[in-house]
């Protein structure tokens, strides 16, 4: 029972201490992708659809964009005027 004790007692001692978890953040798009998409929903008079917008976008500025969902939602909320009518298309009232 003494070696027993005496392990659980050393198991502790040298034993890591739990560390949190760092919470991971996405890869930020510029600035300037999201006024790129703006720029080219502006242009367009009917719902464009997201595949084609990340195309252009990618394009014109060089960022790759990873997530089109998360990308357009942030643009969303910060622009009112963007809408998305359908599933997967999007388009600037």
């Amino acid at each position: 029972m003494e070696q027993a004790a005496n392990a659980v007692k050393t198991y502790r001692v040298t034993s890591k201490p739990i560390q949190k978890k760092k919470r991971r953040q996405g890869r930020a798009e510029s600035k300037a992708s999201r006024e790129a998409a703006l720029h080219i929903l502006k242009q367009q008079n009917k719902p464009m659809s997201s595949i084609d917008l990340k195309r252009r976008i990618e394009k014109e500025t060089g960022v790759h964009i990873s997530n089109m969902t998360s990308f357009m939602n942030t643009l969303m909320k910060t622009h009112p005027e963007v809408r998305k009518p359908y599933r997967g298309q999007y388009i600037v009232i």
